[in-house]
């Protein structure tokens, strides 16, 4: 039986996006006060980690001395450590020092006094205690690849210690879902971001989605990724969905699996997670199943399938990131 709650639904831009957060819960002067938290929280990410900013810890990091420790808020720390697991586990796959290769295309700002070269790698950062990062070498970090994912998951836990009992942070289309109600979220066809090609049923649980949209349909192709080993850029009409328990890895691993396609499964598996692409207009999804639990009832019932029902059809509510839409 479906609960009545007031509902709720605000948005602001941050994150250089639009920020949508949907509430439900008993009463509604609560749910505007858990909104405002949440925003004042993902602004306060979005003021540590931007490319923007000379006042942030990536700003500060990227100019500090090289072999000089500085002093990072913890949630800067904590998204620093879990992109180094991501890097690890992806094989540089997912490296976050490739800020210096989108500064040399114009993808990124300057946000260094002076271009780093490219040899810098995930593995030239150190995270000491204290919340200290130290770099051993010069290098431009840029957190967007995972910063958006954290954000999210930090407001849906300031949503929940507020009370709400259900909801939904989207920033962009990196979106968590938090409750009992499942949401049913739509993916752009990457050839025709006005078009949905796919939907993924979400429960408290996590969707992010990496893409390469045609700059000649008049989307937002900012959002460039590079594979960090060659700093070659994927091409576009592709794209690929994550889900998983954190929005944080979701956000990573999605260009991952952009980057890899269906060799991504093991890594999704690692961090079990699942997902699938989309190209020439057609969803695959990972199969993130080991060979040796295909033939068990279980596989039977759809762990080797992402629910993703096709769809191709003009859609007002789809999820993705495009220029001025209401996410």
């Amino acid at each position: 039986m479906r609960k009545c709650y007031t509902r709720v639904r605000r948005a602001r831009p941050l994150l250089g996006t639009l920020v949508e957060i949907s509430l439900a819960g008993q009463a509604e002067r609560e749910l505007h006060e858990a909104a405002n938290a949440a925003f004042a929280e993902i602004a306060r990410i979005h003021e540590l980690m931007s490319v923007h900013s000379m006042e942030s810890d990536v700003y500060r990091m990227n100019n500090a001395p090289v072999g000089r420790a500085v002093l990072v808020d913890e949630r800067t720390w904590q998204v620093l450590d879990l992109a180094a697991e991501i890097s690890h586990a992806s094989n540089g796959v997912f490296d976050v020092t490739v800020g210096a290769a989108m500064m040399a295309r114009g993808d990124l700002p300057r946000m260094v006094n002076n271009l780093p070269g490219g040899n810098a790698t995930y593995r030239n950062i150190e995270l000491l205690s204290e919340f200290r990062v130290r770099l051993q070498c010069a290098m431009a970090i840029d957190l967007g690849g995972i910063a958006k994912g954290y954000a999210v998951d930090s407001a849906v836990r300031v949503l929940r210690e507020g009370g709400v009992p259900e909801g939904c942070v989207n920033a962009g289309g990196d979106l968590r879902a938090f409750g009992d109600e499942a949401l049913t979220v739509q993916v752009r066809d990457p050839l025709d971001p006005a078009i949905a090609c796919a939907e993924v049923d979400l429960c408290d649980c996590a969707l992010a989605t990496s893409a390469g949209y045609a700059s000649s349909k008049g989307y937002n192709t900012s959002g460039v990724v590079l594979d960090p080993r060659a700093n070659t850029e994927v091409g576009t009409g592709c794209s690929a969905s994550v889900r998983a328990a954190s929005c944080a890895v979701a956000d990573a691993l999605a260009k991952c699996a952009l980057i890899l396609g269906e060799k991504s499964a093991p890594l999704l598996r690692r961090f079990q997670a699942n997902g699938f692409l989309v190209h020439d207009k057609m969803p695959i999804v990972i199969d993130t199943v080991p060979v040796d639990a295909r033939a068990g009832p279980a596989a039977r019932d759809g762990i080797t399938q992402v629910d993703v029902g096709f769809a191709n059809r003009q859609s007002d509510i789809m999820f993705g990131k495009c220029t001025g839409a209401l996410l």
